[in-house]
């Protein structure tokens, strides 16, 4: 109804070149879909947990120490001030894993668990190819 009402005739001569008529009636139907297409979000909402501030604070300071190591690579206090940073920042994520492992639990939500045991399960890797005793390279599936 809308494209309908609209007097084609005056948009063609008050634009006579291509470019200007095309673009005219480029506004119009944006305009018309802005007007009557109702617009809403198709993504999916992402559940995904968040990194917590602690860690990241943590990566960023192991960055910046590795690369003050690399620029002085026979510094002792440097490389040590890494190596207790690293051991930090690997506690606080195995503390983390542990912390979602429990939530996972105490949630007592079967599907949850399953998407979870799913996860960790799942072959992401296909051998592409594997050697024999006898030198031979396998690529067969069921040989592999």
């Amino acid at each position: 109804m809308y494209l309908n009402n609209i007097d084609w005739y005056k948009v063609v001569h008050q634009n006579p070149s291509s470019k200007a008529s095309w673009a005219t009636f480029e506004s119009i139907l944006w305009a018309c879909i802005d007007c009557y297409i109702p617009r809403y979000n198709s993504l999916k909402p992402t559940f995904r947990d968040p990194v917590p501030r602690y860690i990241s604070k943590c990566t960023t300071r192991k960055r910046r120490l590795w690369r003050k190591l690399k620029a002085n690579p026979y510094s002792s206090t440097i490389h040590m001030r890494y190596t207790e940073c690293v051991q930090q920042w690997r506690r606080s994520l195995e503390k983390r894993e542990v912390f979602v492992k429990e939530r996972i639990v105490e949630s007592n939500d079967l599907g949850v668990f399953y998407k979870f045991v799913n996860k960790s399960v799942s072959n992401k890797h296909k051998i592409t190819c594997v050697k024999e005793e006898s030198g031979a390279i396998v690529t067969d599936d069921t040989s592999i």
